[in-house]
């Protein structure tokens, strides 16, 4: 399995995450998201990009072809996991010990959110419906280098939830299919960001690829129609959010690059729904 890949090389640097409290789930449940900064072990962090380019060199990690404008490439994605890894095995997974370590980390956040839902139900501080369980099994990670051109300094996407993130490649999909029906059980969300060093020795933390939440309703103000907050894109910052909050991805500056993953995690009904389809030879 991915997570046993490599996993006791002392020399790699370690990803730990911290796990998901009661407050959080407070958080999550009042607004659908909470931010995260420091999100790794810094050495963890600082290794992020390094490893991604090496595995866009290798060829591990493919130009998005949705995503060529003006003839070049503004993102290099692979996706790890989810019902892929029922199907293709474990030889991606084996390129890079670095993310078999993110990806576990990753399980382990999934593992928190159950036992933080489970706490906060317990102390009735929320009702079990509203942090859905999710099943960890099916998580996927996405891996992704984005860069912005004079031709394409807007390379996110509009405003959406992610299940219904529905790019050129996502709708191409037969909305029958075991693909869309694992799009459409994503129930939560974890994204993380790294940045390059730039010619002057420090982090390249400009604002393209920013997250923009949309605020859920109840914890506006009386009136307020929308309101906005920003999770910046910085070096080892992120974000735990539920795939039905809607947010976007800022634009990005001419030369800027963003080092990203997203964890997108299923409700633990519909992973159960979506073996039981692959188990009958879907």
């Amino acid at each position: 399995m991915f997570d046993a890949v490599l996993s006791h090389d002392a020399s790699l640097p370690q990803a730990s995450i911290r796990s998901l409290t009661i407050a959080d789930a407070l958080q999550l449940t009042r607004q659908g998201y909470v931010a995260r900064t420091k999100l790794f072990e810094t050495s963890f962090a600082d290794a992020l990009p390094g490893e991604i380019d090496r595995l866009i060199e290798a060829g591990v990690i493919k130009p998005a072809l949705d995503r060529v404008v003006g003839g070049q490439p503004t993102e290099w994605i692979a996706s790890f996991g989810g019902i892929g890894q029922l199907r293709s095995g474990s030889a991606r997974h084996e390129a890079s010990p670095l993310i078999a370590r993110l990806f576990t980390a990753l399980q382990n956040v999934g593992y928190g959110y159950n036992l933080a839902r489970e706490r906060a139900a317990r102390a009735r501080k929320i009702a079990s419906w509203m942090m859905p369980a999710i099943a960890v099994a099916g998580m996927e990670l996405n891996v992704n280098r984005v860069v912005g051109t004079s031709d394409a300094v807007w390379s996110g996407l509009h405003l959406h939830t992610d299940m219904t993130r529905f790019n050129t490649s996502l709708r191409a999909l037969d909305h029958a299919s075991v693909a869309h029906a694992a799009v459409r059980a994503r129930v939560f969300t974890v994204t993380g960001y790294a940045r390059p060093i730039g010619a002057d020795g420090s982090r390249l933390n400009d604002l393209g690829g920013a997250l923009p939440m949309i605020v859920r309703p109840g914890a506006r103000n009386p009136g307020d129609r929308a309101v906005f907050d920003i999770v910046p894109a910085y070096h080892n910052s992120g974000a735990f959010f539920f795939a039905g909050t809607v947010h976007g991805v800022g634009r990005m500056t001419i030369g800027g690059v963003r080092y990203s993953f997203q964890a997108f995690y299923p409700s633990a009904v519909g992973w159960d729904d979506i073996n039981r389809r692959i188990a009958a030879g879907e």
